[in-house]
């Protein structure tokens, strides 16, 4: 892995990603955010083929900002999103207790997530990319791995269309 200036990293090569949304997806994923649940829900990324939705549950304290911060998975079943059934086992091993979980970025083949992780108990300080990979679609990702060398404040992660660059937001000075 090859590390780019200007907040860009060098990937190895997947598979070309297309990016193809209906209008009844778009709405959907726009209701979701607004009105689902019961918790806000934050930071959300759709799948390439617009069949997976991950998204951040997490509990905000006026003054005191997040309690919590865990991703989920939802999927597309008809014409809305889900919650699967099976998100809290599949994100068992990224979803840190102690730490805030948020910016999700999902491959086009739904094997590799990069995220954000804020852990106020681990060096560095600031938030840092996480890359969390699984065997197949029904298997739970692994213990994430930390994307090192980006700098000691970066988040918020996007992967290029044909996923080898991942694109995130650094903050220097």
């Amino acid at each position: 892995m090859k590390i780019k200036p200007h907040a860009q990293m060098a990937l190895p090569s997947f598979i070309k990603l297309k990016l193809q949304f209906s209008v009844p997806c778009l709405i959907t994923l726009l209701l979701w955010c607004c009105v689902a649940a019961a918790g806000p829900q934050t930071d959300v990324d759709v799948s390439p083929d617009g069949n997976m939705l991950i998204f951040v549950d997490s509990e905000f304290k006026p003054g005191s900002g997040p309690q919590y911060a865990n991703l989920v998975i939802s999927t597309l079943e008809g014409a809305q999103f889900v919650r699967s059934p099976e998100s809290s086992q599949l994100l068992r091993l990224v979803n840190k207790p102690t730490a805030l979980q948020y910016a999700p970025t999902i491959s086009s083949n739904k094997l590799t997530l990069y995220f954000t992780r804020f852990d106020r108990d681990s060096d560095p300080k600031g938030p840092q990319i996480y890359r969390a990979t699984r065997s197949g679609l029904g298997a739970p990702f692994r213990p994430p791995a930390h994307v090192p060398g980006l700098g000691e404040y970066v988040e918020g992660t996007a992967l290029s269309p044909d996923e080898r660059l991942l694109y995130f937001h650094r903050k220097d000075g």
